[in-house]
């Protein structure tokens, strides 16, 4: 099968860190180009892939100011969709944006929805509806004023993680720090008094929401919040903080 698959611009994919969208769009990617389908992925210039790599914006334009969002968005979806013809199907991993265009192709779109940045996007989801297939990435994650052909967890590359069968003396969070996130669910959550776990996030984020979380929901528990430097997987951890408040460690690439 000949398939596009339009990614974000914000980092590179694969990222080098933080980056959730650009990481479960490599993983596709790689995974249809291994099982023998064409595959052409749209995204930055510096991403790498084994398909067919189509771009713009040379960078993510989180990663370098002279990428203007607005601008290398419109001209990223429009290299895709002129292109159209060439691929049996578009599979669009950049948010509501590119539905817009849906109803000028002939090709059909399949739209993963990884979340709702907010209630006011949902009248383009809804705008087409049944037009454009919908996969949503959890259950819970879903509006219930729209149709989904199904739901598709995200996966992982196992060889990107070690297992183990005992475990440890810590409990372990990857995520983004957000409120929506449940971090101070989390934190309750362990029998032990403390454990350590790890946000490759954007520091500024962590750093407001952690402070903001520690005052309220620790609960005697003991947290340490840890940036990721490198892609999860390659990650360090640090020692639990002996007090019941957050703490960041120091990274060398910020």
């Amino acid at each position: 099968m000949r398939i596009g698959i339009l990614g974000p611009i914000a980092w590179r994919t694969p990222p080098r860190a933080y980056g959730p969208w650009e990481q479960v769009v490599s993983n596709l990617t790689e995974g249809l180009v291994s099982r023998g389908h064409d595959v052409t992925l749209f995204a930055t210039g510096d991403s790498l892939t084994a398909a067919t790599l189509e771009w713009v914006a040379p960078h993510g334009y989180e990663e370098d100011p002279s990428v203007t969002p607005k601008v290398y968005e419109a001209l990223h979806i429009a290299r895709a969709i002129e292109q159209a013809s060439r691929f049996d199907l578009i599979h669009n991993h950049f948010d509501f944006l590119p539905l817009t265009w849906s109803r000028l192709i002939d090709v059909p779109m399949v739209t993963t929805i990884h979340g709702f940045s907010s209630p006011a996007i949902l009248p383009v989801y809804r705008a087409y509806d049944g037009h454009v297939t919908y996969v949503s990435i959890s259950h819970a994650d879903r509006d219930p004023s729209l149709t989904y052909a199904g739901t598709v967890y995200h996966g992982i590359r196992m060889a990107d993680f070690t297992f183990r069968s005992e475990p440890g003396d810590y409990a372990l969070m990857l995520g983004r720090i957000h409120p929506d996130k449940g971090v101070h669910l989390a934190i309750r959550a362990p029998a032990r008094p403390a454990f350590r776990w790890s946000s490759p996030g954007s520091s500024r984020i962590a750093t407001i929401t952690a402070t903001r979380s520690s005052r309220t929901s620790t609960d005697g528990a003991s947290a340490s919040l840890v940036r990721s430097a490198r892609p999860i997987g390659t990650v360090s951890w640090v020692a639990p903080s002996p007090s019941s408040t957050w703490s960041r460690s120091t990274s060398p690439s910020g």
